[in-house]
């Protein structure tokens, strides 16, 4: 084969040389000015938005019985994920008295080398030993793996790590630093600092005491494990053990079932695999906490989506039947303490809100498919509620100690048992002339309670009223 080339303006690809059995003979694919890009349709599902422009040869040797080759590769201006690498340079050569081939794969940036691979590839035994140095590498190239969960991927990794084994199923060794790291937790709403050193034994990457810094400088450490399992199952059980720690920051728009801003002390685990994702949790609310519960009529929970996360922008392929994270679960359980405010929206156009700080055990099950339920009572200690009743009425009421709100499943169906006080001092003249009793003793002020008692499920209450007058007359009573 002599020449033969393929060209699209200044990109080109020659190919030349000899297949036989003559071990000294060669075949050679030559590029220049090759465009990266074009290998992104091979990892759609990934989005790795490779660029940069492909100069060198690849020279494959002694094709019909042990084959090997060697190459001088160098990818200029080369980028994942929108990030600058510098440029990629690839060499391998074969070395004959170990039957193997030499592997060196390295950017530079300028006097750096953010990433540098080298070592060696067993052929007959398809065997690797390969030692991979980061430095200064740029975090962001796992947003492309990780888009379900985080977004905004910040940060830089350093490390060394051996990878030995079969080229099918090898073990790593070594550590990686994270270094000046941080990202966002999208369906949390919220940002986090990470650092600290993780380790790889075999096919586990190992969290021990990793920090983690919400946006207001609270911390949480995370231990556990992520486990390849043959690199064709990823596994991972992480334990995070947080105090006053921001745990959500949601807005409606984030979530209009459940939202607001929780601090917490308290324990999650998250874990699972690629198809399904657990996060239980068990924390205690601290101060400055405050969570919105809209129940107002019209809403509804079943077959919502009520959790939004992020899906790969890619075609649908037909072995694959969702994406990775469509199943999560997320159970809660939460001692909620008076430090926290809770509001309990019934109807958000004219303000019809009770207001509350308490005390209970909540339970709660989320999962992606539409399912919301609660389960627990909350009492109430302290609050209001604002009474409004069309143009007419807009009162706010001071709930009475001991009222209380249950939950036995659907969070929308919660059962009220709530008393709640309105105080003023008025005169009863106006509505006692009504019955032509003008006594001049009706325009005393006295103090008038007015109570309104909301009993059965929340949406649709029992609504009682009652009013004391302990200072009026027995006739003005009657």
């Amino acid at each position: 084969m002599d020449g033969f080339q393929f060209s699209n303006r200044n990109q080109k690809i020659e190919t030349y040389g000899t297949i036989s059995k003559n071990e000294n003979d060669s075949l050679v694919f030559k590029l220049s000015n090759f465009d990266l890009k074009y290998f992104n349709k091979f990892f759609n599902e990934y989005s790795l938005g490779l660029k940069g422009d492909i100069t060198g040869y690849f020279s494959c040797f002694n094709l019909l019985n042990n084959f090997y080759f060697h190459s001088k590769i160098k990818t200029t201006g080369f980028q994942i994920a929108g990030v600058d690498y510098g440029t990629l340079n690839l060499l391998s050569d074969w070395d004959d008295i170990n039957k193997s081939i030499g592997l060196n794969v390295y950017s530079e940036r300028g006097n750096v080398r953010p990433i540098d691979l080298s070592g060696f590839y067993f052929p007959e035994d398809n065997m690797l030993d390969i030692t991979l140095n980061v430095n200064n590498a740029n975090l962001n190239i796992i947003s492309v793996f990780v888009k379900d969960f985080f977004s905004d991927v910040k940060g830089y990794l350093e490390g060394q790590v051996r990878i030995q084994g079969k080229l099918s199923n090898p073990e790593m060794y070594g550590y990686i630093d994270l270094k000046k790291s941080n990202l966002f937790v999208d369906y949390l709403n919220t940002r986090y600092n990470l650092s600290g050193r993780c380790n790889l034994k075999g096919q586990k990457l190992i969290f021990d005491n990793i920090k983690i810094f919400d946006s207001e400088g609270n911390p949480a450490i995370a231990n556990g494990d992520l486990q390849f399992n043959n690199y064709n199952k990823l596994l991972y059980n992480i334990v995070i053990d947080a105090k006053n720690f921001i745990g959500i920051d949601t807005k409606e728009s984030n979530n209009p079932y459940f939202y607001g801003k929780a601090y917490a002390t308290g324990v999650a685990k998250i874990y699972g695999d690629l198809n399904h994702v657990q996060i239980d949790v068990s924390a205690k609310s601290n101060e400055k906490t405050v969570i919105y519960i809209p129940v107002y009529s019209g809403t509804t929970i079943e077959n919502s989506n009520f959790l939004t996360f992020k899906t790969r922008n890619v075609k649908p392929v037909k072995k694959v039947e969702t994406t990775s994270f469509d199943a999560i679960t997320m159970n809660f359980d939460l001692e909620v303490t008076p430090d926290a405010e809770i509001q309990i929206i019934l109807d958000e156009k004219v303000g019809d809100i009770i207001r509350s700080k308490g005390n209970g055990t909540i339970l709660m099950n989320i999962d992606t498919k539409g399912k919301f339920n609660m389960y627990g009572t909350y009492e109430i200690f302290t609050g209001d509620y604002l009474f409004t009743m069309r143009n007419l009425i807009n009162k706010k009421f001071f709930i009475e100690p001991g009222s209380k709100l249950t939950w036995t499943g659907n969070a929308l169906d919660a059962k009220a048992d709530i008393v709640a006080k309105y105080n003023i001092k008025t005169s009863l003249y106006p509505l006692m002339s009504l019955v032509n009793d003008t006594s001049p003793d009706y325009k005393r002020r006295i103090p008038i309670e007015c109570k309104i008692t909301l009993t059965d499920k929340i949406l649709k209450p029992n609504i009682a009223f009652s009013v004391d007058m302990k200072e009026a007359t027995d006739k003005a009573k009657e």
